[in-house]
């Protein structure tokens, strides 16, 4: 089948956010978009329900702090949910 090129405008921090999610998964935003599209003409609908998720403060400052261990961390993984929870011990214990 014949491919063709299609031109978006996106917000600049909102494309270099969505493009780090799409790795995770192992695709650019144009295989994001093509999967997007493709689902979207199987299903006849959106492949979501658009709401209006407002997010509170607290939420906010959470997906930030992830955000920054992810960076502080570079990734830092866990074999198992008991060691992690085990770090997180070690640390409250060491807090004043």
């Amino acid at each position: 089948m014949p491919s063709t090129n299609l031109s978006i405008r996106i917000d600049s921090q909102l494309k270099k956010e969505a493009e780090e999610i799409f790795a995770d998964f192992g695709m650019n935003l144009s295989s994001a978009f093509v999967c997007f599209a493709r689902q979207t003409v199987r299903e006849q609908r959106l492949p979501f329900t658009p709401s209006r998720l407002v997010q509170n403060r607290e939420t906010l400052e959470a997906m930030e702090e992830i955000r920054r261990l992810r960076k502080d961390q570079k990734g830092k993984r866990y074999a198992k949910f008991s060691d992690l929870l085990s770090e997180v011990r070690e640390e409250m214990d060491d807090e004043p």
